[in-house]
């Protein structure tokens, strides 16, 4: 069975808690779930978007039925890699990449469950985001630990490359509210 797993070190920008942790499942595969965030004011986001996409294929992503608490919850079922996308009208868009292969069948069949906070924030005009078209953490499993885990050097390249976005992004508020003065 696959056990806990090493947790992501939580940033604050990227992903407010990831971790994945064997689950009852009445399905085989991964159970993925979270809350959507604002990242300023901490409250949830009611109805959030929430998108999942096989990597490599040419299928559209399909949407992920969220609640007005901004809660969502999907059931992937076959081990390939997906994308996870997550945003709100107004906001900027985040994902996150899950690389699913690698349990054995009698582990796969157990299922696991994936915990996923993401905070959002507003889209402002003037500021680049293009850092932020990559994923923000990408977990996959590690047949010495038997857990999906978090890349974390990945995670910190993120984070550093994230501090110009939100010094800009910072600089553009303060300017923003100096001339709605």
């Amino acid at each position: 069975m696959i056990r806990n797993v090493l947790s992501l070190h939580p940033l604050p920008v990227i992903l407010a808690m990831a971790s994945t942790v064997a689950v009852q499942a009445q399905h085989p595969g991964v159970v993925v779930y979270g809350t959507v965030r604002d990242m300023t004011t901490r409250d949830s986001i009611p109805f959030p978007v929430v998108r999942v996409e096989e990597v490599g294929s040419n299928e559209p992503p399909w949407p992920i039925v969220s609640t007005a608490r901004g809660r969502y919850k999907v059931v992937l079922t076959e081990q390939k890699t997906y994308l996870i996308r997550y945003g709100a009208p107004g906001m900027v868009t985040k994902c996150t990449r899950l690389e699913l292969q690698g349990p054995n069948a009698e582990d796969w069949s157990n299922g696991s469950g994936m915990n996923i906070d993401i905070t959002l924030f507003d889209s402002l005009p003037g500021v680049d985001y293009g850092v932020l078209r990559e994923p923000l953490g990408i977990s996959r499993f590690n047949r010495t630990t038997g857990n999906y885990e978090w890349d974390l050097e990945h995670t910190r390249s993120m984070a550093e490359r994230q501090k110009a976005l939100f010094e800009a992004y910072r600089e553009r508020m303060s300017r923003q509210g100096d001339t709605e003065r």
